[in-house]
């Protein structure tokens, strides 16, 4: 079957713990990534011009997301950049390489610069982050489970814990957070997902926990911070964009 494919914009790989967490889920096999050639030069200009990292340091990270994901780079998106529209015609470049990648979903912070009546293939969505990882969950919960235990196990240099890991994903996706939350029954998630269920429709939480709700196969992960993730911590030097729905 096939697994459903997401194109990263730069300003998602920018951020080391949402491409930790939809590289994780590529490893596992739970989902296929895929960005582009032009989308990799965006992000080490922004890694080393806007946020002022090593270049060694950049260049280590783009080649370790090379060899560890060799095909994950969509080739020839050229062809189709001409033909589209878009508020921002820089954009058109990511939207050709998801197009050309047949992509499930386009995952970026900047929704507003691809409306829903710019992209020309009804198979092909342009999501948040949070979006992104509420699709996931709906694919394989499982899966997104066991990344989420696995990540966090790898963070060793210090160690976070999983309320800490949690505390963190919320920021950049707080519905799937909290519903990841809730489903791990972490801390204040469980109440919070109820609060919130009750505050939107006055009715019972446990038909959505269940649907999320598994055993969890925690895996005896010993190891240190996967290269493609946390390597470069960027967490509040990276500004926080507006989530928008279509």
């Amino acid at each position: 079957m096939r697994k459903l494919r997401l194109f990263l914009d730069a300003n998602v790989l920018v951020d080391a713990l949402a491409r930790d967490v939809f590289c994780t889920l590529d490893r596992q096999g739970a989902i296929d990534v895929r960005w582009s050639s032009e989308v990799i030069v965006e992000l080490r200009r922004t890694l080393i011009d806007r946020l002022e990292l090593p270049s060694a340091k950049v260049d280590r990270l783009l080649d370790t997301l090379h060899r560890a994901f060799p095909f994950a780079q969509v080739p020839d998106f050229e062809r189709r950049i001409e033909s589209l529209e878009l508020p921002d015609e820089d954009d058109r470049h990511v939207l050709a390489a998801a197009l050309c990648g047949e992509c499930d979903l386009l995952v970026t912070s900047n929704l507003r610069d691809f409306p829903v009546t710019s992209i020309p293939d009804d198979d092909l969505l342009a999501v948040s982050i949070d979006e992104a990882l509420m699709y996931c969950l709906r694919a394989d919960r499982q899966a997104v489970l066991s990344s989420i235990q696995t990540q966090v196990g790898r963070l060793t240099r210090p160690p976070v814990s999983i309320e800490e890991f949690l505390e963190r994903l919320v920021k950049r996706a707080p519905e799937g957070g909290l519903l990841v939350g809730a489903a791990l029954d972490v801390g204040p998630y469980p109440r919070m997902l109820q609060d919130s269920i009750d505050a939107e429709s006055g009715g019972s939480p446990q038909a959505t926990v269940r649907e999320i709700e598994e055993p969890l196969e925690v895996r005896g992960y010993v190891g240190r911070v996967a290269p493609w993730g946390v390597a470069v911590l960027l967490d509040e030097r990276w500004p926080n964009r507006d989530r928008r729905r279509r």
